[in-house]
């Protein structure tokens, strides 16, 4: 996709129904579509709330791209994961926009006056972490100048869209989780980087969308 395809395309993009959960179920690992099926409310679970950010923007040859952070090694349950620009909403954000755009600027030093916004996208529930994600489609017009928080990412990686509508890079892979429990999970493999999960569930619903418009 180019940017001049992308502004054509951008109308119906805005317009297109959402696939929500038929599009995350697709992308879910075993033990959340089970979770799913036993709890229809997650709201119960009083969940924390975040956004994140699907950002497309062009390269020095118009060519559009997907951006896409690895997170650091921590102690915690995303450590080492490739994922989106985000993260959790402060009592200061007007709005979980607002929320994505403030998250994006930290992480990957994008001015948020430089993204304008597509439109929103289905929410994701995690349970692991107990948080319900606002997912947010935008764009930037000018290849972006990253500057990435050297506490928060450890790599950038740029996807190009036209990846999106190839049906090999859909694959299943054994993952080894805590005590050692290995686990048959659907994803993305896009060169040496697997993309699974919460963040594989929002882009297949991308997909969906883009598909649509084609």
């Amino acid at each position: 996709m180019t940017a001049d395809q992308l502004r054509q395309f951008l109308p119906s993009l805005k317009e297109q129904s959402l696939a929500g959960e038929s599009a995350h179920r697709m992308l879910a690992p075993e033990a959340r579509r089970r979770f799913f099926d036993k709890h229809t409310d997650y709201q119960s679970f009083k969940p924390k709330q975040a956004a994140v950010m699907l950002l497309i923007f062009p390269d020095a040859r118009e060519k559009m791209h997907l951006a896409f952070i690895k997170r650091h090694v921590y102690p915690g349950v995303h450590s080492d994961q490739i994922g989106f620009p985000g993260g959790k909403r402060e009592e200061t954000d007007a709005h979980f926009w607002h929320t994505a755009l403030r998250e994006t600027q930290e992480e990957v030093g994008i001015s948020a006056a430089t993204i304008q916004l597509i439109r929103p996208l289905s929410t994701v529930y995690i349970p692991p972490s107990n948080f319900e994600v606002f997912p947010f489609l935008a764009h930037c017009t000018d290849t972006p100048n990253w500057q990435l928080s050297p506490d928060e990412v450890q790599e950038l990686i740029a996807l190009p869209v036209a990846q999106l509508f190839d049906q090999q890079w859909l694959i299943e892979k054994e993952l080894t989780f805590a005590n050692d429990t290995k686990v048959l999970t659907p994803g993305f493999q896009w060169e040496s980087h697997f993309i699974w999960g919460a963040t594989a569930m929002m882009l297949q619903e991308l997909r969906m969308l883009l598909a649509g418009i084609n």
